[in-house]
């Protein structure tokens, strides 16, 4: 009967320490993932009533509520297909400015008026609709080498006494700002 040889030794450690790792790795990348999308800024935008009384267009508010700040804040608003006394206009800058420091933390808010000094001296019959956009340009804390936008869109409609503004999903507001800009060569940051 020949001799069996002793089994040889298997390395089952060093196998399951390199699958510990690895699983490890990927719980921990995941959660790191998880976190950084919740804590990622949230920029959102309300109406506000004009800045002046007899105007027609509103002021915007734009909030940071996320967790964390965001730097290089600036602000710009824009009006896109209005209809007024009968004619129609499409895109007109109309306001823009930044918060102080151009910061935001997490919970401040900053004011800009849509409509600095009178930009719409019309009777409110006269006036049957106006979009409003927003573009907040943003760095995120603390990757500030990232720079990015936000659009918002807010619909005036005449209800035959005064303009309601309504929140409504930005669409391509985005395209028609880019448009603007690449037509007029206009810099933006």
């Amino acid at each position: 009967m020949p001799l069996q040889q002793p089994d040889q030794p298997t390395n089952e450690r060093p196998r399951q320490m390199g699958q510990f790792w690895t699983v490890l790795g990927t719980v921990v990348g995941l959660i790191s993932l998880i976190a950084l999308i919740e804590l990622s800024p949230r920029l959102s935008a309300s109406q506000e009533s004009p800045f002046l009384a007899g105007d027609q267009v509103p002021s915007v508010v734009v909030s940071n509520d996320g967790y964390l700040r965001v730097t290089d804040v600036n602000i710009v608003c824009f009006a896109m297909d209005m209809k007024i006394a009968g004619n129609t206009f499409g895109f007109v800058m109309v306001g823009n400015g930044s918060p102080p420091q151009k910061k935001l933390a997490p919970t401040e808010s900053y004011t800009v008026s849509c409509a600095p000094g009178r930009f719409i001296v019309a009777p409110t019959s006269a006036i049957s609709q106006i979009e409003v956009g927003i573009v907040a340009y943003y760095r995120p804390w603390p990757f500030t080498f990232l720079q990015c936008r936000k659009f918002f869109r807010f619909v005036g409609q005449n209800d035959g006494t005064k303009l309601n503004w309504f929140k409504q999903p930005p669409n391509d507001t985005g395209k028609k700002f880019d448009d603007f800009v690449r037509q007029t060569g206009t810099q933006f940051p």
